[in-house]
């Protein structure tokens, strides 16, 4: 068996640890595989999988591409031979591989011309839910119904009058007996329907109540509140002349206005398709368009339509959208959707007659595009206006999302990151708002001036505006521009804050905050050639359409291509001669600057081109990459710092002199540049303070010159230099600087010192060339930041670059320290934990004190994740740490791990403490409300997962009484102090759980809640002997409506209670007409008390079956119950009774636990003994059946139990 072992142990495969990366970049995405020495390999892709194949076995090293790479495989698959992995590509591709050194680096480059029209798109089943969890809240005019599902489930309502059915596309259980506990104002109650195959419930209403449904991530919620008038007589009014209008026309003073405003303005939208041989008609030789083309997602076009000419569309209209006519116009093969075309015209707008635009409002009940007269000649957009629809009341009409769109939801979490001790830049609490579309829809977020502007290509509600200022006043004012088949939403926002955008399922949900303004991913474009010559391509796929916009205030005209995939944006200004590319966050927007501009979509890209030609300089065209390549295009420079250098140290003092001279000698404007020259040179040569010094001063007395970019630029670099990270960020956030490449440069440095390390890594991507003409202070400062940012990206190698220039760069003690850490962080991160190990031991001790504690804490944690040291070795290694670099972000950040690491080793007290630390020590950081939810969620789980279990008893009351602010409100915290009141009675603690209860109904409870807590705490105070506190318990928790089951358990308790203070009668009264077994035991316990014998055995007498079971023996309590009415039968010289009770119960009780007992009793009767054991008998207690019943319960069951 051993040698059988030992010879299959050995055959197995030979393998080396093979470090695995990944990369996302313009056009294409990498997958790197760090071989130590050169290795044969074959890659190839088939039946759209990535085949890779190698000559050596590897134990490949896949933590970073477990889920696949983002947009390009799924999971890899390696085979047991350990020499070849499969990656399922999510797209085709082309294949490029190469080898740098022992590397092999395989590109999955995006294949423009592929099609990939004919892919489907699989959805897999979700798994039934088994249960849900319903909560309420009621609210200050609505309330609120919360159904928390698992995963995202669709429901609709219906209302009935004072009903309303609610049903769920998922089946699953529910509970409502909270609900109809506890009723509110405009709920009355709820009942289950159907639990599958889908969860249907009704709900009772008030009279005139409205209901609308909606989701937030997984949860289904319901508001409820009163309804109002759907239309006014004003609305009516409005109506009503706006239709009047529609018939007579606009005014002339109107319609030059609008012309006007639309001069030079034409947008032509054409439809891919092929050419067919017109026919002749004696029709009109062209038509109309009709508004399903311009306003359907499909292909659009303001061209006339020849008649007679039938076009297949090649792309799909949207789910419950009408397919839209086609053109008859050819375009390139690879155009797949849209084209916009621009050209200048000046011609006047013709009032539109009733008759014309024929079902152009159809399926419409917003607003509509009125058609202009006649249908000679190209159609211009200026033509076309926006009128109100008539009002419909089809049911099917798309009115009901009008309150569930748009949603505000708390901030997410924010990363537990541990900042680099010292000052780093603040992140503000964000606001954050939910889009919840029904079906797919594409996004462009972008921003002009002080306007952040939101743009999807589906048609939202109407009252939009209005219902997101209510939600975020502090972006007001919101308004909308009517745009058809669109949703287009204006934000007044400072520059400052900056969009992020997440998507999912059709939910789009945009972050806004203090943050830079670059974007997480760059749209890459590049130059090609089309079949007319030259053309721009942005390389995006997931766009269905475009949209044209127009600026209200500056009355240009924007083409927008919303997309699919989040926070895909651009991160500048593209200038060209016909046309600009302007900066976003997501999706791509073009500003036409000429005519015949043509933008095209295809499956792969947002191209443009031109009706004639393409016009792109030389220097454009050497800059933009061909056929996929990517090449930064140099950048524009604000600052020229070799020039301001004005030589070498040498000449410094002689410079220095003259230009202060300078600046000294003029007056006015002139003394305001040469203070700027000034300030340039200061800078330049790396003398931060100073050029920050003078650039105050132009600032005071040189307003004119404070509105330069270069000024702008130059105060930003210096704000944030200086570690005014709010100043800085105002500053580079100035329109002047918008698209700059020196802007980025800096936007870069602040999201890093922000660690908002995806855009800080974009940034310093595109800018890296600028950083080498900097001083060398400055320099090495923006090297480090941009090596970080690397790191934590996972570009190990950019990062390794990076650090060696600051290393070869002759640095300071200080930078090679903290480019020493950061190499070892890289050594880490490429899978060499002894050689980071070894760097960071070296920086211990360092003299460079934040990356020394940078080092021990990279030490630590280190040694935990590969054993080394126990988690509490390490966590007294965090709590020396702490002293080493205290009053910052670091500190806060080791408290916040120190708190999780208790929590992990259960010691919650020091968890709890070192939470409470941090939140108290920085009360303002972004990260506070963060620590104080996670104090709570610790809280909560040591007394909701396991009742408090493990936690010593005495503790966990110490616990709680100290940190009891963190009990939640609502259900949860009821739930938590019900736990911990029921581990304190098991074992024992009577009086501290009596008093828990206590505080809970005085504090959290109302109606029968509060009722049925108070008989809890009435037991625990009769079973501590405490017969008064138990009534003034009772009589603290009294409630009209209780349940007949909650109102009888408090008679017994009351009379139990009464009887302990030897108001026997008065308890006896109370239960005169009970005939329960709980009222009963209680009647026999009071009743052998009082020693009243004969009354006792008659209540005795009912509490045992009259015949004994015949298929099993008696438990001792029902022996115990026999052996009780026999005593009483005794005491009471019942004879006949005993003497039946012996002829039934003999044999049974024979086999029994009190077998001696009974014999003794029952035997009396013949031996005439029946006095002196009656006498003997008359010196037992009552019986105490009662209270042994409920002590019998609690030792089974928790004392929430109970009732």
């Amino acid at each position: 068996m051993a040698g059988a072992f030992l010879l299959f142990f050995s055959s197995a495969p030979y393998a080396q640890d093979i470090p695995v990366r990944t990369g996302i970049h313009p056009g294409y995405g990498r997958i790197v595989f760090d071989w130590p020495e050169q290795v044969g390999y074959d890659a190839k892709i088939r039946q759209r999988e990535l085949i890779v194949q190698f000559d050596k076995a590897g134990n490949y090293q896949l933590d970073n591409v477990l889920l696949g790479i983002k947009g390009y495989t799924g999971k890899p698959i390696v085979d047991p031979t350990k020499k070849t992995l499969t990656f399922p590509l999510l797209d085709d591709f082309s294949l490029k591989t190469f080898t740098a050194g022992p590397k092999v680096i395989i590109d999955l480059q995006v294949d423009l011309n592929a099609d990939n029209s004919n892919e489907v798109a699989k959805e897999s089943s979700a798994p039934p839910v088994s249960g849900v969890g319903f909560r309420f809240a009621e609210h200050p005019d609505y309330n609120r119904l919360v159904f928390d599902w698992p995963q995202k489930v669709q429901g609709a309502i219906s209302q009935a009058d004072d009903k309303l059915t609610v049903r769920f596309d998922k089946g699953a259980t529910v509970d409502l007996g909270k609900l109809n506990k506890q009723k509110m104002p405009f709920v009355q109650n709820g009942r289950v329907i159907a639990t599958s195959p889908k969860l249907t419930v009704e709900f009772g209403l008030a009279p005139e109540v409205q209901a609308r449904i909606f989701n937030v991530g997984p949860k289904s919620v319901i508001d409820l509140k009163v309804g109002t008038a759907k239309k006014t007589a004003s609305s009516d009014k409005k109506i009503n002349e706006v239709q009047s209008e529609e018939k007579t026309g606009p005014v002339d003073g109107n319609k030059k206005q609008v012309n006007e405003n639309n001069k030079n303005e034409n947008i032509e939208t054409v439809k891919s398709a092929q050419k067919k041989p017109a026919t002749a008609s004696n029709e009109p030789p062209s038509s109309l368009p009709k508004l399903e083309e311009l306003a359907g997602p499909g292909p659009l076009s303001l061209l006339p339509k020849p008649t007679g000419v039938d076009t297949p569309s090649t792309a799909a209209p949207r789910k419950g959208e009408q397919q839209p006519e086609v053109v008859a116009q050819a375009a390139p093969k690879d155009d797949i959707t849209t084209n916009v075309e621009t050209k200048s015209s000046s011609e006047d707008i013709t009032p539109p007659s009733p008759q014309e635009g024929g079902d152009a409002n159809k399926g419409n009940t917003k607003k509509r595009l009125s058609s202009p007269q006649g249908n000679q000649g190209p159609v211009k957009l200026s033509e076309f206006k926006l009128v109100d629809a008539p009002e419909t009341d089809d049911p099917d009409t798309e009115r009901s999302i009008e309150q569930d769109l748009v949603t505000l939801t708390e901030p997410l979490e924010i990363p537990n990151l541990v900042p680099p001790p010292g000052r780093s830049a603040d992140l503000l609490p964000p606001t954050i708002l939910n889009f919840n579309w029904k079906e797919e829809t594409g996004a462009v977020v972008f921003r002009r001036g002080e306007h952040l502007w939101l743009v999807f290509d589906r048609e939202g509600p109407d009252n939009l505006a209005e219902a997101i200022e209510a939600m975020v006043p502090h972006f007001a004012p919101v308004d909308t521009q009517p745009v058809a088949g669109a949703t287009v939403v204006r934000l007044t926002a400072p520059a400052t804050q900056v969009p992020r955008l997440s998507k999912q399922d059709n939910t789009w949900t945009i972050d806004i905050r203090r943050r830079s303004s670059l974007p997480v991913q760059a749209i890459s474009n590049v130059l090609g050639e089309g079949e007319n010559g030259p053309e721009v391509r942005f390389l995006v796929k997931s766009v269905s359409r475009l949209l044209s916009l127009s600026h209200p205030e500056l009355g240009d005209r924007l083409i927008v291509a919303p997309i699919g995939e989040p926070n895909l944006g651009s991160s500048d200004i593209d200038e060209f001669p016909q046309f600009r590319s302007l900066p976003s966050y997501q999706g791509v927007v073009l500003q036409p600057t000429a005519e015949g501009l043509v933008v095209a979509l295809t499956s792969r890209a947002v191209v443009v081109r031109s009706r004639d030609q393409l016009i792109v300089s030389d220097e454009t065209a050497r800059s933009l990459p061909r056929s996929g390549e990517v090449r930064p295009s140099p950048p524009i420079r604000m600052l020229n710092l070799e020039a301001d250098r004005l030589g070498t140290e040498d000449d410094y003092l002689r410079n220095l002199q003259e230009l202060q001279r300078a600046a000294v000698e003029t007056t006015g404007m002139q003394q305001g540049l040469a203070r700027l020259d000034l300030a340039r040179f200061f800078f330049a040569h790396g003398r931060v303070a100073e050029a920050a010094g003078m650039l105050k001063l132009i600032g005071q007395e040189n307003r004119r010159l404070s509105d330069d970019p270069s000024y702008q630029l130059l105060l930003g670099a210096t704000q944030f230099l200086s570690d005014k990270f709010d100043e800085a960020q105002k500053t580079l956030s100035s329109p002047v600087l918008a698209g700059e490449w020196e802007a980025n440069l800096w936007q870069a440095a602040l999201a890093a010192a922000g660690q908002d390390w995806g855009p800080a890594a974009i940034g310093f991507s595109e800018t890296e060339t600028l950083i080498d003409d900097f001083p060398q202070n400055i320099r090495n400062k923006l090297y480090l930041l941009a090596a970080d940012s690397k790191l934590h990206v996972g570009d190990t190698g950019s990062a390794s670059l990076l650090i060696g220039k600051v290393l070869s760069s002759e640095p300071t003690d200080f930078e090679k320290a903290q480019a020493d850490y950061l190499e070892g962080q890289r050594q880490l991160q490429d899978g060499f934990p002894e050689e980071a190990r070894t760097i960071w031991k070296g920086l211990k001790y360092n003299r460079h004190r934040p990356t020394s504690a940078r080092a021990r804490h990279a030490l630590t944690k280190l040694d935990i994740d590969e054993g080394t040291i126990t988690q509490e070795e390490g966590i007294e290694q965090l709590e020396q740490l702490r002293f080493a670099w205290r009053g910052d972000k670091f500190e806060f950040a080791i408290l916040s791990e120190l708190g999780d690491r208790y929590a992990d080793e259960l010691d919650f007290r020091k968890s709890l403490h070192s939470l409470r630390q941090a939140a108290s020590y920085f009360p303002h950081s972004e990260r506070a409300d963060k620590i104080a939810k996670r104090m709570q969620e610790i809280f909560e789980g040591m007394y909701v997962e396991d009742g408090g279990k493990r936690i010593p008893p005495l503790s966990s009351i110490a616990l709680y009484e100290e940190f009891k602010e963190l009990t939640p409100l609502g259900d949860k915290g009821d739930t938590m102090i019900t736990k911990l009141a029921d581990r304190l009675v098991d074992v024992d603690l009577l009086e501290q759980a009596g008093n828990l209860l206590e505080e809970q109904i005085e504090f959290r409870l109302e109606g029968e809640e509060k009722a049925r807590v108070g008989n809890r705490l009435a037991l625990i105070r009769l079973l501590d002997k405490s017969a008064e506190e138990s009534l003034v318990a009772l009589d603290t928790t009294k409630s009209d409506k209780m349940s007949d089951d909650l109102a009888q358990q408090r008679l017994h308790l009351r009379a139990r209670a009464l009887a302990e203070l030897s108001k026997e009668e008065e308890a006896l009264g109370l239960l005169t007409d009970d005939e329960s077994l709980d009222a009963l035991r209680l009647k026999a316990d009071i009743l052998w008390k009082q020693r009243k014998w004969e009354k006792a055995g008659k209540i005795l007498g009912k509490l045992i079956p009259a015949s004994p079971p015949e298929d099993r023996t008696l438990n001792d309590k029902e022996s115990q119950a026999v052996i009780n009415l026999a005593i009483a039968q005794t005491l009471s010289e019942d004879n006949e009774g005993l003497k039946l009770l012996r002829d039934s119960y003999s044999s049974i009780m024979s086999k029994g636990p009190h077998s001696d007992t009974f014999k003794l009793l029952t035997n009396s009767l013949n031996s005439g003994s029946v006095t002196s054991i009656a006498e003997e008998l008359k010196q037992i207690s009552q019986v105490q059946a009662f209270m042994d019943q409920y002590r019998s319960r609690l030792k089974s069951s928790p004392l929430s139990e109970i009732n």
